[in-house]
Formats: structure tokens, sequence, C-alpha cells
């Protein structure tokens, strides 16, 4: 189970999704944040793979990234996956964290997940959309226990980015372009003057530690 987010019931609704066929491309779900300024959409290329879209206050700042895992029997999910049906609901309440500045925190999202089949192996994937971020993770319900993220950050500009180097200083300021070779998070990228991001994970409990690779000349982090 993973989470790859800029941080990471009530209501219910659900639609009919189609089958990821390989001539068709389609829009899987659209999340907006409660506020409205953030904009999650997850939709299917004609091959079958899964990619997102995030655009905030009307600026697309990721732009047609690829999400999903490889897993022993190939890349999940992809055309010979079944996607089913999306389940949309609305959280309010508080998170208590166990450590940090403030004792309680106001924790406000709107969710969706949507799961995945192929014989006997289902994959849940589960969005969040809050006023600050937008997270998302794949909840392995059955049939896979060994797997690697696939899911990749393309971003839609070059934008100024800083990474972080362990104990030593941050890499960075350097535009997306510049970057070469592997990076760790956090990651942050200024897309204009009031409006920053940062990429980090939570919640692993199996699969590898999150690890940016970069090519010269490219916006995209894999």
């Amino acid at each position: 189970m993973k989470i790859k987010s800029i941080i990471l019931a009530v209501l219910m609704l659900c639609i009919t999704l189609p089958s990821m066929a390989k001539d068709k491309s389609s829009q899987l779900v659209q999340l907006k944040s409660p506020n409205g300024k953030a904009l999650f959409t997850v939709s299917a290329t004609p091959d079958g793979v899964p990619t997102y879209c995030i655009t905030i206050d009307g600026t697309v700042v990721l732009q047609d990234s690829r999400m999903g895992y490889r897993s022993k029997e190939g890349n999940v999910p992809d055309a010979s996956w079944q996607a089913g049906k999306v389940a949309k609901s609305k959280y309010k309440g508080v998170w208590k964290p166990v450590w940090g500045k403030r004792s309680e925190v106001p924790e406000v999202y709107n969710a969706a997940s949507v799961s995945f089949s192929k014989q006997n192996h289902v994959v849940e994937l589960q969005l969040r959309a809050y006023n600050d971020g937008l997270a998302w993770r794949y909840v392995n319900v059955k049939g896979e226990d060994t797997w690697n993220e696939i899911s990749n950050f393309n971003f839609a500009g070059d934008y100024t980015a800083w990474y972080y180097n362990g104990e030593r200083h941050n890499v960075g300021p350097e535009p997306l372009s510049k970057a070469s070779g592997e990076r760790m998070p956090i990651m942050v990228a200024e897309v204009n003057k009031n409006l920053y991001l940062a990429v980090h994970e939570a919640c692993v409990y199996n699969g590898k530690p999150l690890l940016f690779r970069s090519e010269a000349g490219s916006t995209c982090l894999n």
C-alpha cells in the first residue's frame, strides 16, 4: 500500500466505467478539492494505461503523467485489466498527529476510488483531494505481493526545483530540465511566485521507497 502525494462514510456515488480497451481513450474520474481550486483528473490511454492530470486555479501543473506499478506479471493496470466502479465520498473531521506543533489538524477532503480486476487479482486506486494537496495510493486487495512503482510526474513547465539530499545541502535550485540521474524526495517546485508544489510519499507498507529519475532536457520525473 502506498501513497504518492503533495502532502496524503458520507455520500457515495457509483458510476459504471468502460473496460480499458486498446482502441478507446476514456476519462475514468475527476475529483475536485473542497474549495474547488484543485482538479484531479484520471484517464486511460488507448493502451489502457491510467494517467493523471493536476490543475490548480485553472493552471495545469502536471500533465499526462503515468500511474501504476510493475509486478512479476507486468504493468498494473493495463489494457488487460477491467475497470470497475467509481465510488465518491466526502470527509470532514480532525486528525490528531502523534507529534508536531499542533495537537489537532482539520482533515477535510473529497475522495474517490476505482477498482481494477484481472482474473483473481483486484487492485483499488484511491484518490483524495484536499484544499492544499492531492494524494493517491494503490490498495492491493488480492493477488499481488511484489511490485515496483512506475508512476511519474510530468510537469507542465520547466519549473525551478529543490530536492532533499540527506544530511548534505539540498540539491537546487535547478530547472527541471537540468536534472540528470537520481534525486530524492521531498521535492519542491516553483510554478510561480504564488504557487509551489511539493512531492513526497507516505504510508509505504511494501515496495521500494520513492526515488526520482530524470534525464537532462526533460521536465518529467520517473
